[in-house]
């Protein structure tokens, strides 16, 4: 990568954690910059996951995982693999809800055999 990705990359991170210091758990904010971003970095991808591992934050960091899903295909499996680790979870309230979304995306032929063959 690049010095300017690398600084990306770094701006868009530390942004999302300020984002999770700073705005209210259901604020939809946090889902529409990653929507809206050029690129994902790698290190947002453990932001997303600190969402649906935060109980105040659950509803949020799953909503926004199905988002990316749906709506950034490029790299919906790898935002598919949080989500599917997600329906384990020992955590009632964080199985729950990604249980719930999964359901919802195995009706999309794109993601059903992946979904099955968790």
């Amino acid at each position: 990568t690049t010095a300017s990705e690398e600084g990306y990359d770094q701006i868009m991170v530390s942004l999302l954690l300020a984002m999770k210091e700073q705005l209210d758990p259901k604020d939809r904010l946090f889902t529409r910059l990653l929507l809206e971003a050029p690129r994902i970095p790698a290190g947002a991808l453990d932001v997303i996951r600190s969402y649906c591992n935060d109980e105040d934050r659950v509803l949020l960091g799953v909503a926004t995982l199905r988002d990316l899903i749906l709506r950034r295909p490029a790299v919906q499996h790898q935002f598919l693999r949080i989500l599917l680790d997600l329906t384990t979870d020992k955590r009632e309230q964080i199985r729950i809800q990604a249980i719930h979304v999964a359901k919802k995306l195995h009706s999309k032929d794109s993601l059903t055999l992946e979904i099955e063959a968790f």
